[in-house]
């Protein structure tokens, strides 16, 4: 059956980790320190979170690429004109989204330009939630992206139909078709 999106994982669900009758934090494993239940730090907590949320793995991986589309290489930027903000307004509102910043501008990444793909598709058995299967993508390349997986993923249902209804091959149910 082909493999459906959830988006999420709810951490409520994952079940306490108990080696050798000791607590320890389901993200490292690690022991758990006293009044700690799940997790051994408030780092180990965020970084569960992180890989089990498509928003926060999205974020993350766009200041990984430096907002560099994985696929063409642009940059997706929106040019900020200093003289706009003051030096405090602008470190507190942009200065982590920022590649590039001197006396004139700063040009700082432009988040809705971008879409976490999925370089095997999830209903053709990928990783939903590992890094390694998932990449930045402008909305242009995404486009593309998508007709191919599109295709992929049309290939994949026809072959599990023809298990279904017991045929060998393609070729086989095509010469069984009327035109």
């Amino acid at each position: 059956m082909v493999k459906q999106r959830k988006g999420y994982n709810n951490l409520g669900e994952i079940p306490d980790l108990i080696i050798d009758g000791v607590k320890r934090c389901i993200n490292c494993k690690g022991k758990l320190p006293k009044r700690r239940k799940r997790y051994c730090s408030d780092k180990c907590s965020n970084e569960m979170f992180v890989k089990n949320n498509h928003s926060a793995l999205r974020t993350k991986l766009i200041y990984q690429n430096k907002g560099v589309c994985t696929r063409c290489k642009n940059v997706m930027t929106i040019k900020r004109i200093r003289k706009w903000f003051t030096i405090e307004e602008f470190r507190s509102e942009y200065e982590k989204r920022a590649i590039e910043i001197n006396d004139d501008y700063a040009l700082v990444i432009n988040f809705s330009q971008y879409i976490l793909d999925h370089i095997i598709p999830i209903a053709c058995g990928g990783s939903e939630f590992d890094e390694k299967n998932l990449q930045i993508l402008c909305l242009k390349c995404n486009k593309i992206k998508t007709r191919e997986d599109m295709k992929k993923i049309t290939i994949v249902r026809r072959k599990e139909k023809l298990k279904k209804i017991g045929q060998k091959s393609m070729q086989e149910f095509i010469n069984t078709m009327e035109y």
